[in-house]
């Protein structure tokens, strides 16, 4: 295994490069520098999750949020080994065509059966009579997006 490589210091001497050189000269050297080990550790990470994760040649991938017109999901997947390479520029296509809050990982497909749910909860907020406001149940805590149409009128006035 990698060792795991101390960014905080690669990004001390880039800085310190920065106020040397007045902003010119190893900068970009030492950027790619540290950017490289971060996805070297992060790889490193993705590799040793994935083989404990393996449970007969599969492994469940998950994925949950919520789109801009507050319909909420959650899929999850049994699929054959994938490389890290493979996982991580699925997870960045996921991440980079996100309408909402989202989550993409895995796990043991033991931990995670196959479902694939999805919820509207603008037209469950028009249901249930308070349209200005959509409740997504996070765990204990109820999230609430206030649209900003629910403003109250004094009808005696």
């Amino acid at each position: 295994m990698v060792d795991t490589i101390d960014t905080r210091e690669v990004w001390r001497k880039v800085w310190r490069s920065l106020r040397e050189n007045g902003g010119k000269g190893r900068f970009l050297k030492a950027h790619r520098k540290a950017y490289m080990h971060e996805r070297i550790n992060e790889r490193e990470t993705i590799k040793t999750r994935l083989a404990a994760s393996v449970e007969a040649g599969m492994i469940a991938i998950v994925h949950s949020g919520m789109d801009c017109d507050c319909s909420q999901f959650s899929y999850v997947d049994h699929v054959p080994v994938m490389s890290v390479i493979s996982f991580q520029r699925n997870f960045d296509r996921v991440h980079q065509d996100a309408e909402g809050p989202t989550s993409y990982y895995f796990g043991k497909p033991s931990q995670y059966p196959i479902s694939h749910e999805s919820r509207d909860l603008a037209l469950e907020a028009f249901e249930n009579g308070h349209a200005h406001y959509v409740t997504m149940a996070n765990g204990n805590e109820d999230w609430r997006y206030d649209a900003g149409y629910g403003v109250e009128i004094d009808e005696g006035a």
